[in-house]
């Protein structure tokens, strides 16, 4: 969920790209033969394979599909057997083949054309995924897994009958399967030497640890109980069947889950961070980057993109601790002449700039998004229906979570979206950072991109959910959106510019990590180090973010390549536009496709200026 381009994306990159996205777009195994059949036949045969594969993801997914909206699948767990992978590719593979008997030449209507590209990329690049480096062997970590994922049911499931406390509790006995599946793959991963990092291995036991103490003594304890009861209650569910499937399949199945890492399979944890400490490691890295990033730079390419992005960040940050030097002549702890961690620490010496509890950060971030709501009218036509509510990461999983995260609303608006803050060590996390920080996650950012796309007529619904190699895309409109507060005067303090060009180095410096972890052979501490002095990163999440780029190769690249091609497209638009530049017009076309890979955004914004300069 690779690529790169200078400090804004070359032109002749962007040329390239295109070129490229061009020869997959015109090549005939993606176009399928030629046939005589009427267009709305082609047009009807795309739009049930996109159905079809709705279907095969929701029900290889099913807690996601919950999440969405889609709620067949409410009393299953997803199966990570070697038979439920094989499932999986095996109709991935079958959808690819129908879809190359699709006549493209009989698909008119530019939509339709655009869908068929879009659905024959996402198929090689999932099938891709699944054969090279999202393999069997890793069927969990401690940032994303099915062991947190499960942690998620009580807040996602819906509560509108009776039936519903029975399908969540069949979902809960489902947990003693996918925790036999998920040590079954670790087993296959110690015996082909093919396993997780150690730090990772402790994370995982420690959040089972966390979710037995919470109910082990008294089932009503565990957020798999507490949470849900009085819906129960309400709905005349069975809250005895409930307690005996917490005790004795969801308690019992961390136990075991915990154990297993804890006794079995630390041992044979790698201690090198890096895939290419293992077999085929350089082959994997290289199949993430490409999914993540949905284009083809090489890891050097994107570890010197790296350096120079955070050197050119760097001067930007001198230039804001000169403004701030300014305010306070008198002062010389803000000297220029200290390094950057140096300057931090001036600045963690001030208790007006950080929280002194965790409720003082949630009422933060919810004052910031107010403000930002309330900007959005004068940038974007759409503003999607969807809520925003502001919740701290859970306490079982804050300790290794990032600062702050976001899940969507379902396709129902049952529920409001989420922005999950963390509050663990609350005294370390500044509040000069928020700002940006909830531009990223909240609005403009996650919550407008994601809802605008849930919101779309006449998408196919895959299309209007994230898909996983169009995450630069996602991820890199949410950076872009930080830069976007600048636009908007949104930053109007230095010190919370200066916290937005933190969170900005942040994310160049993880080109420089994760490649140097996965393709040149950096340990842990020489991550720790780099992003320490590089980035100033408070204390809490130095560790916890070199540790998350570790289990997720390549998908921490895909922030700044997708940042940067949303601002190189932005600027070739105002050049080529001049006056007649709009933010909302420009906004619109970047947002009105749902999730799409870099090549097809650059083909969409090029057409809209063409389409503008013909008027």
């Amino acid at each position: 969920m690779g690529k790169l381009e200078s400090a804004a994306i070359t032109t002749a990159a962007g040329v390239l790209l295109l070129s490229v996205w061009k020869r997959i777009h015109n090549h005939p195994e993606a176009h399928g033969r030629h046939t005589s059949d009427a267009q709305s036949s082609a047009s009807i045969q795309l739009q049930k394979l996109y159905e079809r594969l709705w279907d095969l993801q929701m029900s290889d997914d099913p807690i996601v599909a919950t999440m969405l909206g889609d709620y067949r699948f409410d009393s299953c767990l997803a199966d990570l057997s070697q038979k439920g992978r094989k499932h999986l590719v095996s109709g991935l593979r079958s959808l690819l083949r129908d879809l190359k008997s699709v006549d493209y030449s009989q698909l008119n209507s530019p939509n339709d054309q655009q869908n068929h590209t879009f659905l024959f990329q996402l198929l090689n690049m999932e099938i891709t995924a699944k054969t090279t480096f999202d393999i069997y062997e890793f069927p969990t970590n401690h940032v994303y897994g099915p062991h947190l994922l499960f942690s998620q049911v009580p807040a996602l499931h819906p509560w509108r009958s009776v039936h519903d406390t029975e399908t969540y509790v069949a979902r809960l006995k489902c947990f003693k399967k996918q925790v036999e599946d998920m040590i079954e793959c670790c087993q296959s991963g110690i015996r082909t030497k093919v396993t997780l990092p150690i730090e990772s291995v402790d994370a995982i036991v420690a959040q089972c640890r966390s979710q037995v103490d919470l109910g082990a003594n008294d089932v009503s304890k565990s957020p798999f109980y507490s949470s849900v009861a009085l819906k129960f209650q309400e709905l005349g569910g069975d809250l005895e069947g409930l307690r005996n499937a917490i005790k004795e399949i969801v308690i019992q199945g961390y136990s075991e889950l915990g154990n297993f890492f804890e006794r079995e399979y630390r041992k044979h944890a790698r201690r090198s961070p890096g895939l290419c400490s293992i077999n085929g490691g350089e082959k994997m890295y290289r199949g993430a980057l490409k999914y993540f990033t949905s284009m083809d730079y090489s890891p050097e390419e994107l570890y010197q993109l790296g350096l120079r992005e955070v050197k050119r960040i760097k001067e930007e940050i001198r230039k804001v601790r000169k403004e701030l030097l300014m305010l306070d002549p008198a002062s010389t702890q803000i000297s220029n002449d200290l390094s950057l961690p140096e300057f931090l620490e001036v600045l963690e010496r001030n208790p007006k700039l950080f929280p002194d509890s965790r409720g003082s950060i949630i009422s933060r971030y919810e004052s910031i998004l107010k403000r930002a709501h309330d900007r959005i009218p004068q940038y974007f036509h759409i503003i999607p229906a969807a809520e925003l509510s502001v919740k701290p990461v859970e306490p079982f999983r804050e300790e290794s979570a990032p600062s702050a995260h976001y899940f969507p609303s379902p396709a129902d608006r049952s529920r409001p979206a989420t922005f999950y803050a963390n509050t663990w060590k609350a005294s370390t996390r500044p509040f000069y950072m928020m700002e940006a920080i909830a531009l990223h996650e909240g609005v403009p950012g996650h919550h407008l991109q994601i809802s605008i796309a849930q919101e779309l007529e006449g998408m196919p619904r895959i299309r209007r959910q994230i898909q996983g190699f169009c995450i630069s895309y996602t991820e890199g409109w949410a950076l872009y959106s930080e830069y976007l507060g600048e636009v908007m005067d949104f930053y109007t303090q230095p010190i919370h510019m200066l916290g937005r060009l933190l969170v900005e180095i942040w994310r160049a410096a993880r080109l420089v990590i994760d490649t140097g972890i996965h393709a040149f052979g950096w340990s842990r501490e020489q991550a720790v180090r780099y992003l320490s002095q590089s980035a100033g990163i408070p204390e809490a999440d130095v560790q916890a973010e070199v540790d998350r780029y570790m289990v997720l190769p390549g998908q921490a690249c895909a922030y700044k390549v997708g940042e940067l091609k949303i601002l190189e497209l932005k600027d070739l638009a105002m050049d080529k536009l001049g006056t007649r530049f709009s933010w909302k017009e420009f906004h619109d076309v970047v947002l009105r496709n749902g999730a799409v890979p870099l090549p097809m955004l650059d083909e969409n914004v090029n057409h809209w200026i063409r389409e503008c300069r013909e008027k």
